[in-house]
């Protein structure tokens, strides 16, 4: 356990420092190369414009393109270690690959750039309520938190939709509310609308038809429900026991019920044809659930609720951040990250982070995103890429299996 938070402590520290693993610091080394110019927080662009083709294979294309140069160019190095025939025909194959990746990437980044521009636009304001784990589900301090995000929401005036991230609203709500309750409720104006997280529960609490979710809910100004949705993928150990079933049944083993995954991809509908897919927690790492939210919800804005807090300062809430950059790439959506002490952000169509807050501080961020259309080859036809590799190993397996003496 020592070594382990020593290392973890480490690595913190490295990511705080460094400038390449810090993109606030990387775009600071950025804007003193070109003169002291201040522009977005986009990262690495060469990277960024090299992962472009998760529009059209997912995140399995540039993975396979690093695995066969780096297997390709082990082989070159052995073989002329071992003083063997070296094999040169892979290197200039791969390398063919990346250059087609790297031209594609530029194509596109300059087409969504411009779809971009012309895309309609939402003003949102995400808040970030900064509430630390040893202030959180403390029974004392559940007003307080709650405060917390109210008074910070005073500063959403002139969004037309204000989100509040994973259960930041800690007491139990029914998931079949009508109306959020007046304590919880922040002030809002008619026209704005509202997205909370919050835990849920339906049927009697200590009856059988019991059932807890991770909810978020979406309101008018005036606090009145307009839909909800369920967290689909639950965390094991953490929302629910894996093989509760069978254990229950073993005498003495306690146990207790868990958390009720939601059913099917549900967006929160707006006026205006705006389709909002919330993803709720880790939710934004997983390309099927962005995948399917556009592709039967017809989402035109991807929202991650999280709460990160857990992770402490580690580089693990920017790691969480970069791999939903894929999520954004994929659909060809905004994704805008709203969490409860970072990296709350806005990611465009493009993949790249835009915007953010501040890590473990408490702020709101307001800005306009772009709400896109349209299906991209990866949300119409899937992991095709990655099943397609999938077979053709399984083939060549087996042939070679079969073909031993």
């Amino acid at each position: 356990m020592l070594v382990t938070a020593q290392y973890t402590k480490r690595q913190a520290t490295w990511f705080r420092h460094h400038p390449l693993a810090d993109p606030t610091r990387t775009h600071t080394i950025h804007a003193r190369i070109a003169g002291g110019t201040q522009f977005s927080q986009k990262g690495f662009p060469e990277l960024v414009t090299f992962i472009q083709s998760a529009d059209l294979v997912g995140p399995y294309g540039a993975s396979f393109l690093i695995m066969w140069f780096n297997a390709a160019a082990y082989d070159v190095f052995m073989s002329w270690q071992l003083s063997r025939p070296v094999r040169w025909k892979a290197l200039p194959l791969v390398g063919l690959c990346v250059i087609a990746s790297v031209v594609y990437g530029t194509l596109r980044l300059r087409a969504i750039t411009t779809e971009t521009a012309k895309a309609a636009k939402l003003s949102v304001a995400a808040v970030q309520g900064d509430i630390g784990i040893n202030l959180k589900w403390n029974p004392v301090l559940v007003r307080h938190n709650l405060q917390a995000y109210q008074d910070l929401t005073k500063q959403a005036d002139g969004a037309v939709l204000v989100i509040w991230p994973e259960t930041a609203v800690e007491p139990w709500l029914a998931d079949d509310l009508e109306q959020v309750p007046r304590g919880v409720l922040p002030s809002l104006n008619a026209g704005q609308f509202f997205i909370f997280g919050a835990r849920s529960f339906s049927g009697h609490i200590s009856g059988p038809d019991f059932k807890a979710f991770n909810t978020a809910f979406l309101s008018d100004g005036n606090g009145r429900i307009l839909s909800h949705y369920h967290k689909q993928v639950l965390l094991a150990f953490g929302e629910y026991l894996p093989f509760a079933g069978i254990l229950s049944k073993l005498p003495g083993v306690p146990f207790a019920d868990g958390f009720t995954p939601g059913k099917g991809p549900h967006t929160l509908d707006l006026p205006g044809s705006i389709h909002v897919a919330p993803l709720i927690c880790y939710e934004d790492l997983m390309p099927g659930i962005a995948r399917a939210f556009v592709k039967a919800g017809e989402a035109n804005l991807l929202v991650n609720m999280t709460n990160d807090a857990w992770y402490g300062r580690t580089v693990a809430p920017w790691q969480h951040a970069r791999l939903a950059q894929w999520r954004a790439i994929e659909t060809r959506r905004t994704l805008l990250r709203v969490t409860n002490t970072g990296v709350t952000a806005v990611i465009n169509p493009e993949g790249e982070i835009i915007e953010s807050l501040p890590l473990f501080a408490p702020g709101v961020l307001k800005t306009e995103v772009a709400l896109m259309d349209g299906e991209t080859p990866y949300v119409r036809f899937g992991d095709w890429f990655a099943w397609g590799a999938t077979l053709i190993t399984l083939a060549v397996f087996l042939t070679g299996f079969r073909a031993r003496p």
